[in-house]
């Protein structure tokens, strides 16, 4: 029993440690009232590409300050659970979404000061 429990723990690691590009925005820019929707329409997918651009360097990559929080506390968890080592998975998850969260808000801070600059609100 102990082998697929390492194999799990391991897997759950792992999985928490990976990063993925954003699907999109979070937030909404509208047009001004005279820009047609063909232009801004544009502008909105340069912008998407442009903030892709900006984070692509983040995404992928360990975020090891909220990896060793997140780690830190599934420990604890797991220690104190009926299945040892059990919280360790959980934890770094956490740290995983923590990162995936930062990327996902470079990424709306690029995306949104691209469109601003093209006269979006």
């Amino acid at each position: 029993m102990r082998i697929p429990l390492a194999a799990l723990s391991i897997a759950s690691i792992l999985a928490g440690c990976a990063t993925t590009m954003p699907n999109g925005p979070s937030k909404v820019m509208l047009p001004p009232p005279a820009k047609p929707l063909e232009v801004f329409t544009a502008e909105d997918k340069e912008c998407r590409q442009y903030a892709e651009q900006a984070v692509s360097g983040q995404v992928g990559k360990f975020s090891l300050p909220a990896m060793t929080i997140g780690t830190s506390v599934g420990a604890i968890g797991g220690s104190r659970g009926s299945v040892s080592g059990g919280g360790i998975g959980v934890g770094t998850e956490v740290g995983g979404d923590s990162a995936e969260a930062d990327i996902q808000r470079n990424y709306d801070a690029a995306y949104l000061q691209c469109m601003y600059a093209k006269g979006n609100q």
